[in-house]
């Protein structure tokens, strides 16, 4: 009977350091996949991070045009005024008053352009973060 139980006895510890080797594996995985979260986080984090000062930046672009733009009107109306008030409308006045007007008009359509680019840009970037999240999360491409 001595020879049975040893031989039992060993087939048990055989396999609780069986039990032991896979019980390692998984907590070695489990750190791994842990670790790989973490560092896809991290990324999108800084991929947020990068986001928002892209859309400081372009906020910032969209002020300055505007403040330039009232700069312009500004100038382009105390020139108007100038010229009904120091000589009659001749064809002289009358033709840089047209001019002056195709120059703001053509400003406000490259002003138009440049906020809608900006906004297709914002777009596209919260996209990219929405699709960021959820391949960090889920390890898949949305």
């Amino acid at each position: 009977m001595e020879p049975v139980s040893a031989a039992a006895a060993a087939a048990a510890a055989a396999a609780a350091a069986a039990t032991a080797a896979a019980a390692v594996a998984a907590a070695t995985a489990a750190a791994a996949a842990g670790a790989a979260v973490r560092g896809a986080a991290a990324a999108a984090e800084r991929q947020q991070q990068q986001q928002q000062q892209q859309q400081q930046q372009q906020q910032q672009q969209q002020q300055n045009l505007q403040q330039q733009q009232k700069q312009q009107q500004q100038q382009q109306q105390q020139q108007q005024q100038q010229m009904t008030t120091q000589c009659c409308p001749c064809v002289v006045c009358q033709n840089q008053a047209t001019q002056q007007q195709q120059q703001q008009q053509q400003q406000q359509r490259n002003q138009q352009q440049q906020q809608q680019q900006q906004q297709q840009q914002q777009q596209q970037q919260k996209k990219k973060k929405k699709e960021t999240v959820s391949s960090a999360a889920t390890g898949y491409r949305v």
